[in-house]
C-alpha cells in the first residue's frame, strides 16, 4: 500500500512540475525587425497582387460596358431602320463612353500612384513620410476609380435602361413584339 501511495505522490509531483512546461509548447521566436529590403520585397509582392487584381476587374468592367455599348448601337441602328424614335440613345452612348474613359484614366492614375509608392518603399534614402503620403494618394485614386465604376453602373441602370424601357413601350403601343419573340414564333412554325 505504501508503494502505491509513493507512486501516486511521485506521479502527482511529476504532473505538477512537467504540466506547465508541456503546456507552453515551443518557444516563439521574436519577430524580426523589418529592414528596408524586407519592406521592399513585401511591398513589391503586395503591389503586384493588387495591380493584377485591379487590372482583371478593370478589364472585366470595360469589356462588359463596351459590349453593352456595341449592343445598344446595333439596336439603335435597327430601330432607326424601322422608324422608331431613339433621340436620347446616341447621346447616352456618348456619355457612357465618357464614363468609361474616366474610369480608365483613374485606373492609370492609380497604377502610377502604386508604382511610386513601391519605388519609395524600395529607395534606401527615401523618407518614410513620403512613402505613407504616396500610399494615401494611391488609396484616394482607388476610391475615385471605384466611384467612377459605381457612377457608370448607376448611369446604365437608371438612364439607359429607362430609355430602353420607353422604346419597348413604343413597340407595345404599335402592337409589335420584340425580335426574340418573333424569332421564337418563326422557329415554332417550322415544326
Amino acid at each position: 500500500m505504501k508503494s502505491i501511495s509513493t507512486f501516486l505522490a511521485a506521479l502527482l509531483i511529476c504532473t505538477v512540475i512537467v504540466a506547465p512546461v508541456m503546456a507552453q509548447g515551443h518557444p516563439v521566436s521574436p519577430t524580426p525587425r523589418v529592414n528596408k529590403n524586407n519592406l521592399c520585397t513585401r511591398v513589391e509582392a503586395s503591389v503586384t497582387r493588387l495591380q493584377e487584381r485591379i487590372e482583371q476587374n478593370k478589364n472585366t468592367h470595360v469589356n462588359r460596358y463596351t459590349r453593352i455599348i456595341d449592343t445598344i448601337e446595333a439596336l439603335n441602328t435597327r430601330l432607326l431602320e424601322r422608324g422608331y424614335s431613339t433621340d436620347n440613345l446616341p447621346a447616352q452612348i456618348t456619355v457612357m463612353r465618357g464614363y468609361i474613359t474616366g474610369f480608365q484614366n483613374d485606373y492609370a492614375e492609380f497604377l502610377g500612384a502604386t508604382q511610386q509608392a513601391q519605388e519609395l518603399a524600395c529607395d534606401e534614402n527615401a523618407d518614410p513620410v513620403l512613402y505613407k503620403n504616396q500610399l494615401k494618394e494611391a488609396r484616394l485614386q482607388l476610391q475615385e476609380m471605384r466611384q467612377k465604376a459605381q457612377e457608370l453602373f448607376h448611369y446604365v441602370k437608371n438612364d439607359i435602361k429607362q430609355t430602353l424601357m420607353r422604346i419597348r413601350l413604343q413597340f407595345r403601343a404599335n402592337g409589335v413584339t420584340n425580335d426574340v419573340e418573333d424569332s421564337e414564333q418563326s422557329e415554332g412554325d417550322t415544326d
